[in-house]
């Protein structure tokens, strides 16, 4: 009976021994997942940054573009209003 006792500790010890061994696995593995899941996620961020900064670049580019183009529009309707004047008083 002692033996059988003994057997049965035995069992369970190595039963309660390769749960812990399968618990620390997918702790590993969970951690393991959680660093590659942060790594894609800062390089999302990263890749994000990277656009928002091209896009501002776009857009203050696109807006130096239309204030020299109003500059232009404006140099041309003064240059057009004299050609007016000199048609009208010649």
């Amino acid at each position: 009976q002692v033996e059988d006792s003994l057997q049965n500790a035995e069992q369970r010890l190595t039963q309660v021994s390769l749960k812990a061994k399968l618990a620390h696995e997918k702790a590993a593995n969970a951690v393991a997942e959680f660093k590659k899941e942060e790594q894609e996620a800062e390089n999302a961020l990263s890749e994000a940054k990277v656009q928002l900064e091209s896009t501002v670049s776009a857009l203050r580019e696109k807006n130096s573009l239309k204030e020299t183009l109003r500059l232009e529009a404006e140099e041309l309707s003064k240059e057009l209003n004299t050609l007016k004047v000199t048609l009208f008083l010649g």
